[in-house]
C-alpha cells in the first residue's frame, strides 16, 4: 500500500515565483502575476496583520491563564487578526476577529523564477491551462506546466464517467468538476504554478454531494508535484455558491507532493457548528472542503500544506483502504466566541445570539470555536491510515478517526484545537498505533476518545506541550477523556511551565468503559477514574480520584522531557529535501547507513536544501564529519539570488578542516547581493546597527581549531532569534552576530547544507530542528 511513483521526490514547498502570461483563448485562462490580492477581497486580507495585545481576545480574569514565551510555539504568522474581508463576512459588520495562519504567498522572487521554464528529461511544457486539461486526460504522460498564476474560467457540463480502478474494475460515477485528471501514469510537475477557482465559477455547477467538485482524480497512479491550489472569492459574502470539495480523489495509487491548498468559501462563516452541519440547518448552509478521498486506495500526500478558511473539512475518507499523510502541515482558523457579540447583523444576531443547532442556548462568551471542521475525519469502512512528520493546529476535531483496521501516528503534533485534538480507534477490527505524538491543552481538550467503538488493544503515547504563546486556556481545556479495553496510554511531560489545575486532568471512562488498561502518566495531571473504569494499573505522578473497581495504582516520580526538536532526516532517504542547482541530487548527494554524504562531482556551490522555504526563528542541532579536506557549511535564511552570484542568498554557519584560516572554520560568511558582506571571524561578535555601521569584541573561551575532532563526528548548535545569530560547535561558542540593518537583513528562508569544492566528501547526520517562539 500506499506506493509512491519512482520520480525524484525533491521536497519543494510552494512558495514561487511566476512568469507573467496569458494564456490563449478557451474555456480555461491565465493572468498575468501581480499584486495577487482577490477581488471582492479588501488588500488587509493578503497583507501582515497587526497583532493586537492579548487582552483583546482574553475571557473573563475569572477563566484566564495567560502564558509567557514557551518552547514549541508556533511562529509569529500565527496570530490574532482583526481583518475586514467581505469574502467571508457580511460587510455591515465589524471586522472578525479571528485566530489563523497566514498562507504563504506566491512569491515571484523564489524557486518558480529560478525554474523558468526548466523541463526535466522526457517532460512536454505546456502553457495555458487548456492544454494542461487535455494532457492530464490522457495516459503516461510527463507534463511541465509553465510557472504563472491561473484563473478558471468555466466548469465542465455534469456528464457519467466510466472509471477503471488500478485493478481493472470499472465503476460509474455522476460528475461535474473545473478540472479532471482522467488519465493514468501521469506525473505533473506543476512547480511554480498557481491556479484559482474562483467561487463565480464554481456557482455553475450543479452541487451535489460527490458530483460537483473543483478537481476529480479519476486516474490512478499519478503524480501531482508543487501545484499551489487556491480558491479566489470574486463575489461578497454571501453571494456566491461553491463545490464541495476543491479535489475528490475516487482511485488508486494518486500523490500529492509538496503541493499547497488555500481554502474558502463556506457559507455561513464564523459560526462553526451553531447554526448546523448537515441537518437540521438554521439557515442557507454550503461547505467548502479541501479534498475527499472516496473509494479511492493508497493516496499519499507528502509535503503538503493545508490553509483552511472554510467551514468544511480538510481531508475525509470514504470507503479507503490505505492514505499516508507524511510531513504536512494542516491548518485552520479559529475565533474566540465574544467576538460574536460584536456583529449587528448576520446570523447569530437573527437567533439572538443563541446556538440553534442541539439544543437552544446562549453562545458563551469565553471559549474559542472552530471556523472549519476536522482536518482528518473517516465515515465508512476506512483502514490503513498512517499520519507522520505532521502537524495539525486549529481544526475543529483535528483527528477524527474511527476506521475498521489499522491506524498508525508517529510524530504527529496537533495545536490548538478548535473541539477537541485526537478521537482516534478502530474498536476490535484494527489496531491503532500512536507513537512519539504532541500536543497542547489550548482552548480545548486534547482527546476525545467517545463517539467511536471502544479502542481495544491500542497504543497511545503523548507528550503534553505547553501553550504557545498569545494563547490561552478556557473552561474546556483539559487532557480530555480517554477510554478502552486492554489499551496502554503513556502521557510524558513536556510542558517548559506548570498548567493550572483546571487544564491540568484527564477524565478516564465516564462516557464508555475503560477495563484492563495500563496508564503512565509522568505528569502532574489529576486522574479521575469514573465507576465504570475497572482492573487498571495507574502508574502516575499527579493525584488520582479512583471512583471505579479493582484499580492498581502506584506513585512514581514526574519526569520532564525535553521537547521541541524534530528530526528533519529519516535517516533513510533524502525525503523533505532538494539540491539547488536542480538535477545534482542524484551526483552529490546519498544517504549510506543512516548519514547524508555529499561529494563534490563538479567545481560548482552545491546545497541539499529542507523543504520548509520561509523558516523564521529556530535553533538546529546536527553532526558532520569530514574525513579529509574540504570546505563545507550550512546556510540559513537562504534566499534566491537573482543576480546568480550564487544560489543563494543568506547568512552561512562555515565549516572546513582543520587549519583553514579563521575567516573559514567557524566563522560566519554573509552571502549578499546588493549590500555590504561583513567579516564575521571565528570567535568574533559582531554588532550591525540599523545604518549598517558595525562594532566587534572577542568572545570569551570560544571554539578554537583543536576542539574540532579530525575525521570524526563533530556537533554543530546554530541558532538564528530575531536578529540574534549564534554558532557553535562541540558545545563552544564559535562566533555570533546581531543584524540590525534596515535595509537587506534576510527575517526568513530555507536551510541548506552546503558543499563547496569539487572532489571533497562531507557527512551529516542527526539533523534536528526546533522551531522557536517570535513574541
Amino acid at each position: 500500500m500506499n506506493k509512491i511513483p519512482t520520480v525524484v521526490l525533491a521536497v519543494l514547498i510552494c512558495q514561487m515565483p511566476f512568469a507573467q502570461q496569458r494564456a490563449q483563448s478557451g474555456q480555461i485562462e491565465g493572468r498575468p502575476t501581480g499584486p495577487l490580492i482577490d477581488s471582492g477581497e479588501t488588500a488587509e486580507s493578503d497583507t501582515a496583520a497587526t497583532r493586537l495585545p492579548s487582552k483583546t481576545a482574553q475571557p473573563s480574569k475569572h477563566h484566564q491563564h495567560a502564558f509567557t514565551a514557551t518552547q514549541n510555539s508556533l511562529p509569529a504568522d500565527s496570530v490574532d487578526n482583526r481583518i475586514k474581508d467581505t469574502s467571508i463576512q457580511l460587510a455591515e459588520n465589524p471586522p472578525m476577529k479571528f485566530i489563523t495562519r497566514r498562507p504563504p504567498a506566491p512569491n515571484p522572487d523564489g524557486l518558480g523564477a529560478q525554474l523558468g521554464t526548466e523541463t526535466r528529461a522526457g517532460f512536454r511544457l505546456v502553457q495555458t491551462l487548456d492544454e494542461l486539461q487535455l494532457a492530464m486526460n490522457k495516459d503516461n504522460q510527463k507534463i511541465r506546466m509553465k510557472p504563472g498564476v491561473y484563473r478558471a474560467k468555466q466548469a465542465q457540463p455534469k456528464t457519467t464517467i466510466q472509471i477503471t480502478r488500478a485493478d481493472g474494475s470499472v465503476h460509474t460515477k455522476i460528475q461535474q468538476h473545473i478540472f479532471s485528471v482522467g488519465g493514468s501514469h501521469n506525473h505533473l510537475d506543476l512547480r511554480g504554478v498557481v491556479i484559482e477557482t474562483p467561487v463565480s465559477v464554481q456557482g455553475q455547477m450543479v452541487g451535489g454531494g460527490h458530483i460537483s467538485d473543483c478537481w476529480h482524480i479519476n486516474g490512478c497512479n499519478n503524480l501531482i508535484e508543487g501545484g499551489y491550489f487556491r480558491n479566489l472569492v470574486d463575489r461578497a459574502y454571501p453571494h456566491y455558491q461553491v463545490a464541495e470539495n476543491e479535489f475528490e480523489v475516487v482511485n488508486d495509487n494518486n500523490t500529492f507532493l509538496n503541493c499547497t491548498f488555500v481554502i474558502k468559501g463556506s457559507i455561513p462563516y464564523g459560526y462553526t457548528d451553531y447554526y448546523g452541519k448537515g441537518g437540521p440547518n438554521f439557515g442557507r448552509l454550503n461547505k467548502h472542503s479541501a479534498m475527499s478521498i472516496a473509494q479511492a486506495n493508497n493516496t499519499t500526500l507528502i509535503g503538503c500544506q493545508f490553509f483552511n478558511q472554510s467551514f468544511g473539512h480538510c481531508l475525509h475518507f470514504h470507503g479507503v483502504d490505505g492514505v499516508l499523510i507524511d510531513h504536512c502541515l494542516i491548518s485552520g482558523t479559529l475565533r474566540p466566541t465574544a467576538d460574536i457579540y460584536n456583529e449587528t447583523t448576520g446570523r447569530a444576531k437573527e437567533y439572538d445570539y443563541q446556538i440553534m443547532y442541539r439544543g437552544k442556548r446562549p453562545i458563551p462568551r469565553n471559549e474559542i470555536i472552530p471556523l472549519t471542521e476536522d482536518a482528518v475525519r473517516t465515515y465508512e469502512a476506512d483502514r490503513n491510515i498512517t499520519i507522520r512528520n505532521t502537524t495539525v493546529e486549529r481544526q475543529r476535531g483535528c483527528f477524527q478517526l474511527l476506521g475498521e483496521g489499522d491506524i498508525t501516528f508517529e510524530n504527529v503534533t496537533m495545536r490548538e484545537c478548535g473541539d477537541f485534538g485526537f478521537d482516534v480507534s478502530s474498536g476490535s477490527k484494527g489496531k491503532v498505533v500512536m507513537k512519539n505524538c504532541f500536543g497542547d491543552v489550548a482552548y480545548n481538550p486534547l482527546f476525545n476518545l467517545t463517539r467511536g467503538d471502544v479502542p481495544r488493544d491500542a497504543f497511545y503515547e503523548m507528550t503534553i506541550l505547553s501553550p504557545a504563546c498569545d494563547t490561552y486556556l478556557t473552561p474546556r481545556s483539559s487532557f480530555g477523556r480517554i477510554c478502552g479495553d486492554r489499551c496502554t496510554f503513556i502521557f510524558h511531560d513536556g510542558t517548559t511551565q506548570p498548567l493550572p489545575a483546571q487544564a491540568n486532568q484527564l477524565s478516564c471512562g465516564g462516557w464508555k468503559p475503560m477495563n484492563h488498561c495500563k496508564i503512565t502518566n509522568y505528569t502532574t495531571a489529576k486522574l479521575t477514574l469514573h465507576n465504570n473504569v475497572s482492573n487498571c494499573l495507574i502508574e502516575t505522578a499527579g493525584p488520582v480520584q479512583d471512583n471505579g473497581k479493582e484499580n492498581t495504582i502506584v506513585k512514581i516520580d514526574p519526569v520532564r522531557v525535553t521537547t521541541g526538536f524534530q528530526s528533519i532526516f529519516d535517516g533513510r532517504s533524502l525525503q523533505g529535501w532538494h539540491s539547488v542547482p536542480d538535477g545534482t541530487l542524484d551526483s552529490d548527494w546519498k544517504v549510506n547507513d543512516g548519514v547524508i554524504v555529499g561529494t563534490g562531482s563538479a567545481d560548482r556551490l552545491v546545497y541539499l536544501v529542507y523543504k520548509e522555504q520561509n523558516l523564521t526563528d529556530f535553533e538546529l542541532k546536527l553532526q558532520f564529519r569530514l574525513r579529509g579536506k574540504g570546505n563545507t557549511g550550512v546556510e540559513i535564511r537562504a534566499q534566491h539570488d537573482k543576480t546568480g552570484k550564487r544560489p543563494f542568498l543568506g547568512y552561512h554557519a562555515d565549516l572546513g578542516h582543520v587549519g583553514i584560516g579563521d575567516h573559514i572554520l567557524g566563522a560566519w560568511d554573509f552571502h549578499f547581493a546588493g549590500r555590504k558582506e561583513y567579516s564575521c571571524k571565528r570567535a568574533i561578535r559582531l554588532q550591525i546597527d540599523a545604518s549598517g555601521a558595525t562594532s566587534r569584541s572577542v568572545i570569551d573561551n570560544p571554539f578554537v581549531p583543536s576542539d574540532i575532532r579530525e575525521g570524526k563526528w563533530n556537533s554543530v548548535h546554530i541558532i538564528a532569534k530575531g536578529t540574534k545569530f549564534q554558532f557553535r560547535i562541540n558545545d563552544k561558542v564559535a562566533s555570533e552576530f546581531v543584524d540590525n540593518a534596515t535595509s537587506g537583513r534576510l527575517d526568513s528562508g530555507a536551510i541548506g547544507l552546503q558543499i563547496h569544492d569539487k572532489g571533497m566528501s562531507v557527512e551529516f547526520k542527526d539533523i534536528k530542528l526546533k522551531k522557536l517562539d517570535q513574541s
